[in-house]
């Protein structure tokens, strides 16, 4: 048997704890804490209670407590950001956009693409999921990167430009 503690968020400036009796695998009892003082307090309890010392204990930190909730295989989001002017050409960015999308096969890495028009300086920004921490955030991650992808019908083969008139994009 062993004790593992999970910080499984912060409340009002102060985290939370779900603090586990295991007996391998299975969780024998669960605990929900607030605060270091009530953790440490019901972790010394199931110790001593159960006849275990402190290398019995384990302690998962909020951010694998959220990793283990998602998938491994979760990709980057690449936003580029690329000046107005290069969007009155089409095919200058259908063009600079199937050159990232190879570039990224060609080395096996998984990203999700999106290419915005900006009046301000032109950069790249990278959105990692794995350290995003708060439920409600990935949540929100997740729905505006569906509704970009359904706006920008991300995996079609063609859109329609301002006349209503079909252009192939080639993927």
């Amino acid at each position: 048997m062993n004790v593992l503690t999970k910080n499984y968020g912060i409340e009002n400036g102060e985290r939370k704890y779900l603090t586990y009796l295991m007996d391998g695998d299975k969780p024998l009892e669960c605990i929900d804490s607030a605060g270091e003082p009530e953790r440490s307090g019901i972790e010394m309890e199931l110790l001593n209670k159960h006849d275990l010392t402190i290398d019995d204990l384990s302690y998962m930190t909020l951010e694998e407590y959220y990793r283990q909730e998602l998938k491994k295989d979760e990709p980057l989001i690449l936003v580029f950001y690329l000046s107005r002017d290069l969007w009155q050409d089409r095919n200058m960015v259908s063009a600079y956009g199937e050159n990232v999308k190879k570039y990224f096969d060609s080395t096996g890495d998984d990203v999700r693409l999106f290419f915005l028009p900006t009046d301000n300086e032109e950069r790249i920004e990278c959105i990692n999921p794995l350290y995003i921490t708060e439920q409600k955030d990935m949540e929100k991650l997740n729905k505006l990167t569906d509704e970009l992808e359904t706006l920008f019908q991300v995996g079609t083969e063609s859109i329609l430009n301002d006349g209503d008139e079909e252009i192939d994009i080639k993927e």
